[in-house]
């Protein structure tokens, strides 16, 4: 179970926003967020849905999860529904076999 609604979470949660406003965010940034939501002996399944649901809270305040590209659009946003886009995000972790750092999965930012 997590809680982002701890007051550490949240004003975590608001820096990311605010952050993402000005920059794109890696996973470095997101993924101690999530760990502290979940209790120490989570396993990677329970890490990964706790990323996911940082992910829709993200999303819910006008941040997006997507990829960085070389074209001409540098920030790709990832198409799908809020729920969609964080199951993604948590499949891509399972399938990574561990937590992501900055530049694997997904970048975040505001369109």
């Amino acid at each position: 179970m997590t809680d982002f609604d701890a007051p550490q979470q949240r004003a975590d949660l608001d820096y990311i926003v605010r952050e993402a406003r000005r920059e794109w965010i890696g996973m470095s940034t997101l993924v101690p967020i999530a760990l502290d939501a979940v209790s120490a002996d989570a396993s990677l399944d329970e890490q990964a849905r706790a990323l996911a649901e940082l992910t829709g809270l993200l999303i819910g305040h006008g941040v997006v999860p997507g990829d960085l590209t070389a074209g001409p659009d540098s920030f790709v946003p990832w198409p799908g529904t809020r729920d969609e886009r964080a199951e993604r995000l948590a499949g891509a972790v399972r399938d990574l076999g561990r937590l992501p750092v900055t530049g694997e999965v997904a970048w975040f930012t505001t369109p």
